[in-house]
Parts: structure tokens; C-alpha cells; sequence
């Protein structure tokens, strides 16, 4: 996985960081279609099995890549909520 927050790029493996990357600026954008399973300027298509594909407009974190890894093995996942006190909130 890959993930960019507008200073770095990371680049995950299994759900840890193996790279990190400098990069400012903008990302570059074009009115093209995003094709995945194909290479070689769309002539080739890829031979294999492409599994839980998922673009998101947001960077992610490591903690968070980690996690969404973990969710597609039969590892258990537990998430800590912090308890809220009622009385603070106002309406």
C-alpha cells in the first residue's frame, strides 16, 4: 500500500511501513479512467489475482494500514474507545 500526506510518501508491506519518501508539491492529475490489472500502456493484462483493492482520498496512518491489514487475516481486532463524560457535553 501507499499512502501520501502532502510532505511524505510511505510504502507498506503486510501492514508495515517499509519506506519513507520526502515529497512536497501536488500530486499530479489527468481526466483519465483508473485501470488496475493492466500494464504496458493497457496493452498487457496483468496475470494473476488483484485482492482488496481500495483508493481513498485521504493519507493514511501506520497504525491505521496496520489495522486494515490485520482486518483482512483471521487475526482478532480490538478497538479502544475512550469513555466520554456525559455531563460535558452540552446540547
Amino acid at each position: 500500500m501507499a499512502s501520501y500526506d502532502g510532505a511524505n510518501m510511505f510504502i507498506y508491506c503486510d501492514g508495515f511501513q517499509e519506506n519513507t519518501a520526502a515529497k512536497t508539491g501536488t500530486l499530479a492529475t489527468n481526466n483519465k479512467s483508473l485501470t488496475l490489472g493492466l500494464r504496458g500502456g493497457g496493452t498487457e493484462p496483468f496475470n494473476g489475482i488483484i485482492d482488496e483493492v481500495r483508493v481513498s482520498s485521504v493519507a493514511r496512518s501506520a497504525d491505521r494500514t496496520a489495522a486494515q491489514y490485520k482486518s483482512m487475516t483471521d487475526d482478532l481486532i480490538l478497538w479502544t474507545l475512550p469513555i466520554l463524560n456525559w455531563q460535558e457535553i452540552e446540547p
